[in-house]
């Protein structure tokens, strides 16, 4: 994604943004794949932003402006909530006495992650709202389960993952 890096921080590419802003309304097949394919670059950049901890926000002037941002609500209780799921304590333990590979605890803080992945605990719904978070988020709207999989796993990691997302997604009345 083009950005703008000056003394003020760094902007979102001000004439890739218009050009969205501006695109006139589409009104046959040609003109819609032509807005969605001017999109979808777009969002999928939005998207990449984000997963590197930064959000956008409309300026006074009317620009796009790249902000870093706190960790998200949802990362923060998935981290705190780790403790109160059994499998995944087990898990921690397992890692302590180094009997597995595939996870590890995140250097900083002691988070279980599975390859990385930073593993949500099966407790207080946590996943659904995970879920429910990812599919109607204002830059994927609906994604249907593959698109939808892949974002949510550069984040999260459980058990069962892919299948989860998909009947998630399956009660969507909207999709």
């Amino acid at each position: 994604m083009g950005h703008v890096v000056s003394g003020e921080g760094i902007k979102a590419d001000p004439q890739r943004i218009a050009a969205v802003k501006d695109w006139p309304r589409p009104t046959t097949l040609i003109e819609i794949q032509s807005f969605l394919g001017l999109a979808r670059p777009l969002a999928w950049e939005v998207h990449q932003l984000a997963s590197l901890g930064v959000r956008l926000v409309d300026s006074n002037e009317g620009e796009v402006i790249v902000q870093n941002r706190t960790e998200s609500s949802l990362v923060t209780e998935v981290k705190e909530k780790q403790y109160n799921d059994p499998v995944l304590v087990e898990l921690k333990e397992g890692t302590h006495k180094h009997k597995t590979t595939a996870f590890s605890l995140g250097m900083d803080d002691g988070t279980l992650l599975y390859q990385g992945w930073l593993c949500v605990p099966n407790v207080d719904s946590l996943r659904e709202r995970i879920m429910a978070e990812a599919h109607t988020s204002r830059y994927s709207v609906h994604p249907g389960s593959t698109k939808m999989y892949h974002d949510l796993k550069e984040v999260y990691w459980w058990n069962n993952m892919k299948k989860g997302v998909a009947d998630f997604v399956a009660k969507c009345s909207n999709c």
